[in-house]
């Protein structure tokens, strides 16, 4: 009887699907991971809301990857969103933003020094979600 309740429990699963958006991974040109942190989203008619993207990496004391300029971080989310739906921001010191694309599951890093945090957007069949990271450029 003990042996049942794991297959139900894959039943379960199989039959509701994920309650939660897909999850992301950012490394770094050279391989490093970048920690992530998820920002509110809705899935699958259920949606939560969080802090602001500052808000939630002070909360979390995040402390953001230092990388040189010009290089890249290369993106890789569980299921791949809606392409034309994935955006991200990035918002430097001087709180200005500026839109980037996501090309071929890469980001250009910018050309100069400061500290960014970047929001990336992305949509799904199930829903939405935003994910946050930081870094600072020498």
């Amino acid at each position: 009887m003990k042996n049942i309740y794991p297959l139900v429990l894959l039943i379960c699963l199989i039959v509701t699907g994920c309650s939660t958006p897909p999850s992301l991974e950012i490394s770094s040109q050279s391989g490093d991971e970048i920690k992530i942190i998820e920002g509110s989203y809705c899935w699958k008619q259920k949606c939560v809301d969080k802090l602001t993207p500052n808000e939630l990496l002070e909360k979390n004391n995040y402390k953001p990857i230092t990388l040189p300029a010009n290089s890249y971080v290369k993106v890789r989310f569980d299921k791949i969103p809606t392409s034309s739906d994935v955006h991200l921001q990035s918002v430097n010191q001087n709180e200005s933003s500026v839109q980037q694309q996501i090309v071929d599951n890469r980001i250009t890093l910018p050309n100069q020094a400061g500290n960014y945090i970047y929001l990336i957007f992305a949509t799904w069949e199930s829903g939405s979600a935003n994910y946050i990271f930081s870094i600072t450029i020498e």
